[in-house]
C-alpha cells in the first residue's frame, strides 16, 4: 500500500483517467448491456476509487454488492508511453481482504434467487431459512417474504402463514417487503376462501 500510494504521488501532475475494470467486472457490464441480470460480489475501501467502482457498477446496470474494508480499494495504475507501450502497477488492496465468510449471505442470497427463477421452491427455502432470520436488512426481510412464497408455492399454506405472522411481529424499517407478505397473506385467505 506504501509503495502503491508513492506511485500515486510520484504521477499526481499527470493526466489521467478513471475507468472501472477487471475481468469479472467487465463481464458482468457486458451481461447488463446484453440485456442480462447482473450482479458483482466484492470488497472495496472508503475512498474515491471505491465510491467510483460502486457508482460504475449502478451506471451499467449491475448490481453492486460490494462490502467496505478499511484497506484502499485495489486499483492499477496504467502507464501507457506516446508510442503504446503499456506498464501496469496493480494493488489489490480490499479486493484481497474477501473471504469467504464476507460473502456467505450474498452467495445464499443469489442461489436461492436462481432458484426461484426455475421454480425450485424447495431447494430455495433451504437457502432462505438462515437468511430470513434477520430481517432488519434488506436481504433478510427479502428472505422472509420469499420463504413464505415458497411454501405458499409449494402447497404448505400453513407454513407460508407462520413465516408471514412471525415477520409482523419482528421489528423491521423493511416495509416494502413486509407489505409484500401482508399481500401474500391475502393471497392465503383467497386460496382458503377465507375472507
Amino acid at each position: 500500500a506504501e509503495k502503491f500510494e508513492q506511485l500515486q504521488a510520484r504521477f499526481a501532475s499527470v493526466r489521467k483517467r478513471m475507468v472501472a475494470g477487471g475481468s469479472a467486472s467487465n463481464t458482468v457490464a457486458t451481461i447488463a448491456q446484453l440485456g442480462g441480470k447482473s450482479a458483482l460480489i466484492g470488497k472495496i475501501g472508503n475512498d474515491e476509487v471505491g465510491h467510483f467502482y460502486r457508482e460504475d457498477l449502478v451506471k451499467n446496470n449491475v448490481h453492486p454488492m460490494l462490502l467496505t474494508s478499511s484497506l484502499m480499494s485495489g486499483c492499477c495504475i496504467v502507464l501507457i508511453t506516446p508510442d503504446g507501450e503499456r506498464t501496469f502497477c496493480t494493488y489489490l488492496g480490499a479486493a484481497a481482504d474477501l473471504k469467504a465468510e464476507d460473502i456467505r449471505k450474498e452467495a445464499l442470497y443469489c442461489r436461492a434467487k436462481m432458484q426461484l427463477k426455475n421454480n425450485q421452491y424447495g431447494l430455495a427455502v433451504v437457502d432462505l431459512n438462515p437468511l430470513a432470520k434477520e430481517v432488519r436488512t434488506a436481504i433478510g426481510a427479502e428472505a422472509k417474504y420469499l420463504l413464505a412464497y415458497c411454501y405458499f408455492q409449494l402447497g404448505s399454506i400453513e407454513l407460508a402463514e407462520e413465516e408471514i405472522m412471525s415477520f409482523t411481529k419482528m421489528q423491521t424499517s423493511q416495509q416494502y417487503w413486509l407489505a409484500k407478505s401482508l399481500i401474500l397473506l391475502a393471497d392465503i385467505n383467497i386460496t382458503r376462501n377465507d375472507l
